[in-house]
């Protein structure tokens, strides 16, 4: 390989890990607010629910705000594990 395409390769790898890096700071953050809901629905439901035992209409919307947090923090781990797949872009042929 010529200097200049090693040097081209190494910034390519370089603007990889950058943009991977910057995108699972980015998931991490994103998965803090869904695991927030979660976690403060559920520490409500624990501490309330024989109050709310008398009111299923309130037990079931806070159940219901538990399920869609997870959903979305499960659609937000698939994007993670597939940036952590992600693979290096492939050097290009200058033939």
């Amino acid at each position: 390989m010529k200097p200049e395409e090693t040097q081209k390769r190494l910034a390519q790898l370089e603007e990889f890990e950058k943009r991977r890096r910057d995108l699972i700071l980015k998931a991490a953050h994103e998965l803090r607010n869904p695991l927030t809901v979660i976690k403060s629905h559920a520490d409500l439901l624990r501490d309330k629910l024989e109050v709310l035992s008398s009111q299923p209409e309130e037990v079931r919307e806070l159940v219901e705000a538990i399920a869609e947090a997870a959903d979305a923090l499960t659609q937000k781990l698939k994007e993670f594990v597939d940036i952590a797949n992600s693979q290096p872009p492939e050097p290009r042929s200058g033939r």
